[in-house]
């Protein structure tokens, strides 16, 4: 096998790589410290004296705000530079925290995830697939899959790091902390966004097959994330729900199944997020749950790397997305019998939570 005649020089491959290590590190920026909500909503409740219902409704309003403000945010991508509101995404998160560690009660708190939380990570979150897909054209299924590793480990570090802090130096010295990373972004957006701007040309409505193909992908799994957004649903749900759906949606003439299959997956996901912190607090109860909960979360990145690289890679290198069907099904029967073991039980006539009758 012939070998190249020439190496890549060491400024080139830094330049190709720069993007991507910006991009992994905003991504583990922007996820890790709002996905320590489960942690947080029960300092909420203690602190501020409301219902578990109350202290969950910041999460919410967050998907709520996201929901709304994602195709206006899509948009305003194709209209102003992505350094730009890049860094205005870690900005409005900084402002986030400031807000929560400033917060008289709850309402202020539903206010910063609502508002800056809601459109920080969204920007984040857009901005990251738009940059690094227009500088990685025809590889960037895998340089997603690189930066999309981020916030998975960004969670996976910051869940038993702020759980921690919460039970040593309180949730609003925690907020502190992840207000000082969210300005430390600011630097790893400038480093995802260097070297020469990437321009995409405006493509004229009557597009080709694979074209308006390509534009529904992309709108439909923007919808899908406004369901369910985070570091599980960038890294395994929009990977695994978006392209198997897409495989057998947009790809085989068929967009509309596509984009109830995707709206279908988004709601289940976002109903399994209620569940899932009851189903592990009635499990593991006790005063260190905080902490048993932030290591569990170790398995969150890990189920995403594996979707992220399976899809990016099939996608890349196979132009088809076969391999998730086989992944996707294992997940799906996976989680369903894990909430059926956790789940409560009827034994003798009652639930598992029922008291049990005295004798």
């Amino acid at each position: 096998m012939a070998l190249p005649t020439q190496l890549p020089s060491a400024r080139h491959v830094t330049r190709l790589s720069l993007p991507l290590i910006g991009a992994f590190v905003v991504g583990a920026i922007a996820y890790g410290g709002l996905y320590t909500f489960p942690a947080l909503s029960v300092a909420f409740a203690e602190e501020f004296g409301v219902s578990r219902t109350v202290a969950v409704t910041p999460w919410t309003m967050f998907l709520l705000v996201t929901a709304i403000s994602s195709p206006l945010l899509g948009r305003a991508y194709d209209e102003f530079a992505d350094r730009d509101l890049l860094t205005a995404s870690m900005i409005l998160l900084a402002a986030g925290w400031l807000a929560m560690y400033l917060a008289p009660d709850i309402s202020i708190v539903i206010l910063a995830y609502a508002a800056f939380h809601a459109l920080g990570l969204q920007l984040a979150f857009i901005g990251t697939t738009t940059a690094i897909a227009r500088r990685y054209a025809g590889v960037s299924g895998l340089a997603l899959g690189i930066a999309y590793a981020g916030p998975g480990i960004g969670v996976a570090v910051a869940l038993p790091v702020a759980a921690g802090l919460i039970q040593t130096a309180g949730w609003r010295s925690t907020s502190l902390a992840f207000l000082a990373a969210s300005l430390l972004g600011v630097v790893f957006v400038w480093l995802m966004t260097a070297g020469p701007r990437v321009l995409v040309p405006a493509r004229p409505a009557s597009g080709t097959t694979r074209e308006k193909e390509s534009e529904f992908a992309a709108r439909a799994s923007g919808l899908h994330e406004t369901a369910a957004p985070g570091a599980v649903s960038a890294g395994f749900d929009a990977i695994i729900g978006g392209g198997v759906l897409l495989a057998f949606g947009a790809a085989s003439d068929a967009p509309a199944l596509a984009l109830v299959g995707i709206m279908a997956h988004g709601v289940g996901t976002g109903a399994t997020i209620a569940v899932r912190s009851a189903a592990l607090s009635d499990v593991f109860s006790g005063p260190n749950f905080g902490t048993i909960f932030g290591f569990m979360a170790v398995a969150y990145p890990v189920g995403g790397a594996i979707a992220v690289y399976t899809g990016s890679l099939s996608a890349d290198r196979f132009g088809n997305y076969l391999p998730l069907v086989a992944l996707v099904m294992v997940a799906l029967v996976g989680w369903a019998v894990a909430l059926w073991i956790a789940g409560p039980r009827r034994r003798g006539g009652r639930s598992r939570t029922s008291p049990a009758s005295s004798d």
